[in-house]
């Protein structure tokens, strides 16, 4: 005859360590540990121009410029990401133009102080319920000026919301490292964008 040992059907609720404890108190600490670290990363401020506001992360620097430059802008100091806004010029009545004319006059305007500059895309969509175009584009940023004459040069990857609203043409300029593109983050960025009325 064998001799075994067998447990007691009560051991999840009594003994001398009840499991039930143990389970309670990981969980909860899972849970604490969870939302904390949901309040730590997902904390965002305004960024706002005129009527224009959009929300970045809690940890980027911001900054303002006076007018006559009609920028703010947000950076983040670990990485080359960043979001500016920008009172991109006023529409004219009397010469209207279109989203394709948008989206190549910045391009132009862009082309001209970039090296190696390329439109990767151009779409119409819409942003907050107002028709607006989007331009992906990507240039090398070249660390020439650097001290260190041995960095490499960068690519640079952006994504340009024009949107027409209220007789102004906003520009809403997202740019990063092309190897440290994150498109969800730049999404909800843009899911943020919102006129004050």
């Amino acid at each position: 005859m064998e001799n075994t040992k067998s447990r007691k059907v009560s051991w999840f609720w009594s003994g001398e360590e009840p499991e039930w404890l143990v389970i309670v108190t990981v969980l909860t600490a899972l849970l604490i540990g969870g939302f904390l670290m949901f309040l730590a990363t997902g904390r965002t401020d305004v960024l706002t121009l005129d009527k224009l506001r959009v929300s970045y992360p809690a940890q980027w620097l911001a900054s303002e410029e006076e007018p006559p430059a009609f920028m703010a802008g947000a950076q983040d100091l670990t990485s080359q990401a960043s979001v500016a806004i920008i009172i991109h010029r006023k529409l004219d009545p009397q010469a209207p133009v279109t989203m394709d004319d948008l989206a190549t006059e910045f391009s132009f305007e862009l082309a001209q102080n970039t090296q190696l500059f390329r439109v990767l895309e151009t779409k119409s969509t819409q942003v907050n319920s107002n028709n607006a175009v989007m331009v992906s584009y990507a240039y090398v940023l070249d660390s020439a000026t650097s001290s260190y004459q041995s960095a490499l040069p960068r690519v640079i990857k952006g994504a340009a919301y024009l949107i027409p609203y209220q007789g102004l043409v906003y520009l809403v300029n997202f740019q990063n490292e092309a190897a440290a593109w994150q498109e969800g983050s730049v999404q909800r960025m843009v899911k943020s964008i919102r006129f004050e009325q």
